[in-house]
């Protein structure tokens, strides 16, 4: 497992494996490591050794579980169930692995490709992306429908609805930027919107 850099002052609650006291953060890494229903790690710095609290979900898939909590670091990958590693040796234009929580931008690194939060954009009856494409929707189903159709850009709105088409990447913007987005889903009349970087 790859820990990716830490997102400090954050911790995931409600999905707790096990605490472990007096232990250094790599000690930590490791623990999570050999159990395999260890998914990431809320990790608290003491003077010397510092606890470990193993967990078993990724912050892709609770993001309201991901709160802010000074003292307390991060530490996890979220692998996306549905999109297997197998893909990436596949012609071009496919998926990738990883989804990294950000505070509420999330980021996908892989080796096949990259998704970029673009930002928080207004919405309106006059659609700033494509069409609703899938309903009910999380992050990565809209993702895949997304990909699976071929086109650049998608957006969530209001925590399930996801948008795209084919001039998303065109459009997305023409309502101004919003403030009203929360959790990288989106709000009422918000749209979060990414960036799908395909390599050919």
């Amino acid at each position: 497992m790859h820990f990716p850099p830490p997102l400090e002052d954050h911790a995931l609650f409600n999905h707790t494996l096990q605490n472990i006291t007096d232990i250094s953060l790599d000690n930590c890494k490791v623990k999570c490591y050999v159990n395999q229903a260890c998914h990431a790690v809320n990790y608290k710095k003491g003077t010397n050794l510092g606890s470990c609290e193993l967990l078993s979900a990724k912050a892709g898939s609770f993001p309201i579980d991901l709160l802010r909590f000074p003292g307390i670091d991060f530490y996890g990958p979220t692998i996306i169930p549905q999109m297997g590693a197998e893909i990436c040796g596949q012609a071009n234009r496919k998926l990738y692995l990883l989804l990294i929580l950000c505070i509420t931008v999330f980021m996908v690194h892989a080796a096949c490709q990259l998704i970029t939060h673009l930002g928080c954009y207004q919405d309106s009856s006059d659609r700033a992306v494509g069409q609703l494409a899938v309903y009910p929707a999380d992050l990565t189903g809209c993702l895949d429908y997304a990909t699976g159709q071929g086109y650049t850009v998608f957006a969530m709105e209001n925590t399930i609805e996801c948008f795209t088409g084919a001039n998303a990447n065109k459009t997305y913007s023409k309502h101004g930027p919003s403030d009203n987005c929360i959790n990288g889903v989106g709000g009422r009349w918000a749209l979060d919107v990414y960036r799908i970087n395909y390599v050919t």
